[in-house]
């Protein structure tokens, strides 16, 4: 009875620990909530893999020149449910304005 209840107690703490490890990994601490840029250029590339999608597009600098942005969105199981698929973004659309926090 004492070994079963210290595996018990054993298998609860490891639980309890890699609960926190999986939390962890999505954790938004990286970015700043309170600013929001708004990017508006032509798509390169939109890959609707899991765990997550992403979206690159070029934007043009003040300058004329291009920059490449990536956008990671969530997974596709919840793209899904908002509407959003493979198609929604294809190479060289002309245009696609996104929202997102920042480093």
């Amino acid at each position: 009875m004492k070994t079963r209840f210290s595996l018990l107690l054993i298998v609860l703490i490891v639980l309890l620990l890699s609960g926190s490890l999986l939390n962890a990994h999505h954790s938004f601490a990286m970015f700043d909530k309170s600013v929001e840029k708004v990017a508006t250029g032509k798509v390169v590339r939109w890959t609707f893999n899991n765990p997550h999608a992403w979206l690159y597009i070029n934007v043009k600098n003040k300058d004329g020149s291009e920059t490449l942005w990536g956008f990671e969105a969530s997974s596709p199981t919840q793209l899904l449910q908002r509407g959003i698929n493979g198609f929604t973004a294809e190479p060289r659309d002309e245009y696609y304005a996104l929202r997102g926090w920042t480093r």
